[in-house]
């Protein structure tokens, strides 16, 4: 039921070998550490890959800062690889059916995924941008 893992590419789109997007990386990162300590399990007459525990706390052993929960999370859900049987909270466990492995192309063709960034990051990168537009008429201008 679990698709194939596409752990192995280092960051980088299997299309035309450009840098996937972080929140990309970070839920491939997130879905193997939920693999690895899932189970296989009986959920209404089909054997499923159950996982079971602090969701947070994995997210943190995974590597990354624990505000990027919530955005991990959501993206795994959005795309469809993970499913909420139970929700967790305080000394209770979450479980989520493990669906299917994040791909680039459930990510690119989530609209929510892909909505263009708001963040101080994104400014900077909009004016880096708009700088290298007018570099580039200022040096058509002047010859070069």
């Amino acid at each position: 039921m679990v698709a194939n893992n596409p752990m192995g590419r280092n960051g980088f789109s299997s299309d035309d070998n450009k840098p996937t997007p972080m929140l990309f990386d970070h839920c491939l990162k997130v879905y193997k550490a939920m693999e690895e300590v899932s189970h296989l399990e009986d959920v209404d007459g089909v054997e499923v890959r159950v996982y079971e525990g602090h969701l947070t706390k994995l997210v943190q052993s995974a590597g990354l800062a624990a505000p990027y929960y919530t955005s991990v999370k959501n993206a795994l859900a959005d795309m469809g690889c993970i499913q909420q049987l139970r929700r967790g909270g305080g000394t209770a466990q979450s479980r989520w059916i493990l669906v299917t492995w994040p791909s680039e192309e459930l990510f690119n063709n989530n609209p929510e995924l892909n909505k263009p960034g708001t963040g101080k990051m994104a400014v900077m990168e909009q004016q880096l941008r708009d700088m290298k537009k007018r570099m580039e008429r200022v040096e058509q201008a002047v010859g070069l």
